[in-house]
């Protein structure tokens, strides 16, 4: 490591709650709630011929937890492996800017690793989808614009997991739709540069929650349908106070 950058990776002030929440990038999490959601219904759908009900919906909470949990994994473990990097191009991030280090980061992305699996593991080989691609995109997204597979991937695999729960048909076409989606996000988001003033990267990520919607309303019914949207709503609330990248 370099030593220029060293003591600021390794400080150890004790790193409040925004620092946190801004490390795991919670302002997203909206749109992972309504990814893994929107697979469990159609999951419920086809093997039941039925739409889940309120009391089925609820016994998705600790799973939607264990999601959240990999979410914010995701992001610790970026932030952890981009330390280096952020310092020496001046990026706002909150390790370079001392207000946690970088050991700390990566304890906490391990126990949220933990935690996540613990209430997600019933999805089985799509959990391990998941996790696989979010180290395979930490690892490499720094080093070839291929890192925008894994990315998408990602969101792939939430959708299949959630479906996993509830059957065993799974929305292919949906989880293909929602990794485009998030193809094309991710090329935007490396070149948002060109797109002058204009701040499309946080509408789009909140706009996961509408490409949600938009399967809701042609495959579920209306009553999703808000639900996808007031997702959305949140979503940019929060990125008032929390970035949302």
């Amino acid at each position: 490591m370099d030593f220029a950058v060293k003591p600021v990776l390794l400080q150890t002030a004790t790193p409040s709650w925004r620092t946190l929440l801004i490390l795991g990038r919670v302002s997203n999490l909206p749109s992972v709630w309504t990814n893994a959601t929107l697979g469990y219904a159609l999951g419920h759908l086809a093997a039941n011929d039925s739409l889940p009900g309120w009391g089925a919906a609820l016994t998705l909470i600790p799973f939607l937890l264990g999601c959240s949990l990999l979410y914010v994994f995701g992001m610790f473990a970026n932030d952890w492996m981009d330390a280096e990097w952020d310092q020496k191009n001046d990026k706002p991030r909150p390790i370079p800017q001392g207000m946690i280090s970088r050991p700390n980061v990566g304890f906490f992305a391990l126990f949220l690793l933990f935690l996540g699996l613990s209430t997600t593991w019933q999805a089985g080989i799509w959990t391990v989808g998941l996790v696989s691609a979010i180290v395979v995109y930490t690892l490499i997204h720094k080093k070839t614009a291929l890192g925008i597979i894994p990315m998408a991937a990602c969101r792939f695999f939430l959708v299949l997991m959630g479906a996993a729960i509830a059957g065993p048909e799974l929305p292919w076409l949906t989880a293909t739709s929602l990794a485009l989606y998030l193809l094309a996000l991710t090329w935007i988001a490396r070149n948002e540069h060109r797109f002058g003033k204009m701040k499309l990267v946080g509408w789009l990520l909140a706009g996961i929650c509408l490409h949600d919607a938009v399967w809701a309303a042609v495959l579920l019914n209306l009553n999703w349908v808000f639900a996808f949207v007031a997702a959305f709503a949140l979503s940019r609330v929060l990125q008032k106070t929390i970035p949302a990248t």
